[in-house]
């Protein structure tokens, strides 16, 4: 995965050192007809990324980063988020905007806002009577979509003769990341070159976050054109950030991983953990405890082991004379049958595998423990 995510990285920069290299590999064709030959790293990658048809091709490209003297300065009005969205009712957060825009009389107001729905992604900006709504790519993230009103918003701001113009965006993140200056990610820099190009016209440009969804007019009527454009069927033409792949290279690596493990030879970690994601919290409070469970987990207990440090047999079961092991304990062994409905309270008859002692949602560890204590099996070493 970390390796998709760095050629997906390098793509963005074709000034890069390595992107010859990655993405045009010399001599691929005759590493890819030569099995004992082993591949280079761009044969790898260009493999890799052809067979998972990664769409490199929406990746935008970076651009050069404006020197100092011309990062023009931010003005980014925060003062509505001063009132918490939770606690504060809508109508409060209305008037509290209508009195606050009144500093802002002579300027033309221009609303964004981006919207990622089922059916895709869209962006859109009202300045005056335009309402223009724009679809973008379906792997682009709502961050992106925000950035990318604003970057659009700002280049039909750049062709007025406005002098005097104030965008207020719903996306408090998308304002902290132009203020801050301080990120890679290349629409911002996009939007700080706009920005100088505009200041240099003499305009002044301010920024003010508003609440959404708070009866806003400008804002509600942005909202409903970003969420028309990402239900159109336009195609997007416009490209994204890298980063906005990462998810998708998540997705295909964890499905290839999970085809990979299910069509696996059989093995007792395959019955207790059949699908390929992190464990759930079990919520013990108690050390012991965990230790416990990823003790039966991974099959091996002091009772399952110890003979390997003194060169000795295996224990065998003396009732069904096979070796003695987690999952006979706790599912296979007949002997045991009456007891683990006694302390499990499982119905006769019932069958159970070892995903309902130990796996994604094991029983209460207390009853587990106690089970086994009763019969001696000795999951660690106590003296």
């Amino acid at each position: 995965m970390a390796v998709h995510q760095y050629a997906l990285k390098i793509n963005q920069h074709p000034g890069h050192p390595s992107f010859e290299t990655i993405f045009e590999p010399k001599l691929q064709a005759a590493f890819l007809n030569r099995a004992n030959l082993s591949w280079t790293f761009g044969v790898k990658i260009r493999s890799l990324v052809d067979n998972y048809n990664f769409p490199i091709d929406k990746i935008i490209q970076d651009v050069a980063k404006p020197p100092p003297w011309q990062i023009p300065s931010v003005r980014c009005d925060f003062s509505l988020g001063k009132l918490s969205k939770e606690s504060t009712p809508p109508n409060v957060f209305l008037v509290e905007y209508y009195h606050h825009i009144q500093q802002y009389r002579n300027y033309t107001f221009i609303f964004t806002d981006g919207s990622k729905t089922a059916n895709g992604v869209g962006c859109s900006y009202i300045l005056g009577p335009s309402n223009i709504g724009i679809p973008l790519p379906g792997c682009c993230s709502i961050y992106t979509a925000e950035l990318y009103a604003i970057k659009l918003a700002l280049e039909a701001v750049s062709e007025r003769t406005d002098r005097r113009i104030l965008l207020l965006s719903d996306s408090l993140s998308s304002l902290q990341a132009i203020q801050s200056m301080s990120c890679d990610n290349v629409l911002i820099w996009q939007i700080l070159c706009l920005m100088y190009r505009i200041q240099q016209s003499g305009k002044m440009l301010s920024f003010l976050w508003i609440p959404s969804h708070v009866s806003i007019a400008g804002n509600e009527k942005a909202d409903t054109v970003a969420k028309s454009s990402a239900n159109s069927d336009t195609p997007s033409v416009l490209k994204v950030p890298w980063s906005d792949l990462k998810p998708l290279v998540r997705e295909h690596t964890l499905t290839q991983w999970q085809s990979e493990w299910s069509n696996s030879a059989p093995c007792k970690m395959l019955e207790i953990k059949p699908l390929v994601r992190p464990w759930k919290h079990t919520n013990l409070n108690c050390r012991l405890h965990e230790v416990y469970l990823t003790r039966l987990r991974i099959g091996h207990c002091y009772d399952t082991h110890f003979h390997l440090f003194h060169g000795q047999d295996p224990i065998e079961c003396v009732h069904c004379g096979v070796t003695r092991s987690v999952k006979h304990v706790l599912v296979e062994c007949q002997s045991l049958a009456n007891l683990r409905q006694h302390f499990f309270g499982f119905s006769p008859g019932a069958v159970k595998n070892l995903q309902h002692y130990i796996g994604e949602d094991p029983i209460e560890i207390k009853q587990l423990i106690a089970f086994l204590n009763h019969i001696n099996f000795r999951v660690i070493y106590r003296v």
